[in-house]
């Protein structure tokens, strides 16, 4: 059993790998006019949209499991769940987002190796209504929601050229 939940894990960090790889290559292909336009009918880009999979991210592994999350509080905020886009400072936070998309990732992965995450606190119910109850749950959501902000990345870029 511990091994499968291993192999799941490390399958889930691969996928979320290629994932930020590529949310990565948008930060740093893409202008900033198209990075920070909202287009019509949404509330948010394609900077906000890789900021909240890092946030979430945090608050999905760390939070649900009653360790404190690696990043800086105030970016976690910025880029929260229903927090909007912040055009005042989209220089710093581009470079911040930049300069986490893959390291959060990374630290997540050196924490679960060295076994800080040991169970969730608080059983949490996602808007989807899946119930997150295990560590390995968090992973799973974190992953599914890394995705599905990656694929509005790609869709608001599709949208843009």
């Amino acid at each position: 059993m511990l091994k499968s939940k291993l192999f799941m894990i490390e399958s889930i960090f691969k996928i979320q790998e290629k994932i930020r790889a590529g949310v990565l290559y948008n930060l740093t292909t893409l202008p900033l006019e198209k990075l920070t336009l909202i287009p019509k009918g949404f509330f948010n880009n394609i900077l906000w949209n890789a900021g909240h999979i890092i946030s979430v991210q945090q608050s999905l592994v760390y939070g649900l499991t009653g360790n404190r999350p690696t990043i800086d509080q105030t970016m976690q905020a910025k880029f929260k769940k229903g927090s909007f886009p912040d055009l005042a400072s989209v220089q710093e936070d581009l470079d911040w987002v930049k300069g986490y998309i893959v390291k959060a990732l990374e630290s997540t992965k050196e924490d679960y190796s060295s076994g800080l995450f040991t169970g969730v606190l608080k059983p949490y119910t996602t808007m989807l209504s899946n119930e997150v109850t295990t560590v390995e749950d968090c992973f799973q959501m974190s992953l599914f929601h890394d995705s599905i902000h990656f694929d509005r990345i790609r869709a608001f870029k599709r949208m843009l050229d």
